[in-house]
């Protein structure tokens, strides 16, 4: 139960995260020739600085199942970004138009911290530790 709280408090950080593109990536893409589309002026009604992106996941695995009858706590890591508040909002509400309660007393919690914070390095080190736990058969 602790490890699928942990997987979906790290999928929500990389949902969150905006600005966190690998090193490797950006190298490679910085070695590519640009497209012709990069030549062309860029649109006047939405300058390229207010643009954020969320990244998409490398790779999702299934874990086990975590009935959500109980409801989903939704937490933040303070200090909690507007950016951030305004995701929490919004998947408020998709889990409400879903019937899942959001309250303070569930057993599931998914906290919302940016990439490479305290928060974010303690919540991906326990995951790390039990999964790798997991694997060599030991029990937590």
């Amino acid at each position: 139960m602790s490890i699928l709280r942990s997987a979906l408090a790290l999928l929500a950080v990389f949902l969150l995260v905006a600005d966190a593109a690998p090193q490797g990536d950006a190298q490679a893409q910085a070695a590519r020739p640009a497209p012709a589309a990069a030549n062309l002026p860029a649109a006047t009604n939405q300058p390229a600085q207010s643009l954020k992106l969320i990244p998409v996941p490398r790779a999702v695995s299934l874990g086990s199942t975590q009935p959500l009858a109980g409801g989903v706590q939704l937490g933040c890591a303070a200090p909690c970004a507007a950016e951030d508040r305004f995701a929490i909002d919004d998947l408020k509400a998709y889990l409400a138009a879903q019937s899942i309660a959001v309250n303070t007393t569930s057993a599931t919690e998914i906290m919302v911290a940016r990439y490479g914070t305290p928060t974010a390095q303690s919540i991906y080190s326990d995951a790390a530790s039990r999964l790798a736990s997991a694997n060599d058969g030991g029990a937590m």
